[in-house]
């Protein structure tokens, strides 16, 4: 059985992978039928198919192919709910890490993500031990996600 290096699958390493493949600044100026969450944006979808083209040019693991997509999805929101504002610049500086991971957790729920998902999660689980107060009160036996920071 092959041994998988989790630190790969560490949400920090795939955020910051998956924004590399971005530019700065996106146009989103050519939006059309923007209602609620449905949108088209043609220049978002063009730096899409872009960044999907350059992360298989470079061999990048399943793993940071979703990643790619999780950025997409967090373009094309930010993007909906800023284009009828009048607003038609999104930045990557504006992803935050939070929303990504999420994103990220959200396409993992299918089926065909099963491995990614399980590897996704070790990397991005700290196993907290049982422990007892000096009343030997019972404090906490659960698992909590090692990323904390959600203004990131």
């Amino acid at each position: 059985m092959m041994r998988t290096d989790l630190n790969r699958y560490r949400t920090r390493r795939v955020f910051n992978t998956a924004k590399a493949l971005w530019p700065d600044v996106i146009d989103i100026s050519d939006g059309l039928r923007v209602c609620g969450s449905t949108g088209t944006f043609p220049t978002l979808s063009r730096i899409w198919d872009e960044a999907e083209t350059k992360a298989k040019s470079l061999g990048f693991i399943e793993i940071d192919e979703l990643g790619d997509w999780a950025m997409f999805c967090v373009f094309h929101e930010m993007a909906c709910k800023r284009f009828p504002h009048g607003i038609t610049k999104i930045f990557k500086v504006d992803i935050r890490m939070a929303r990504f991971d999420y994103q990220i957790r959200r396409n993992l729920i299918e089926n065909v993500w099963r491995r990614e998902k399980e590897l996704y999660e070790a990397a991005n689980t700290k196993k907290r031990s049982v422990r007892f107060t000096e009343s030997r009160k019972y404090v906490f036996s659960e698992f909590r996600p090692a990323y904390r920071d959600f203004r990131q």
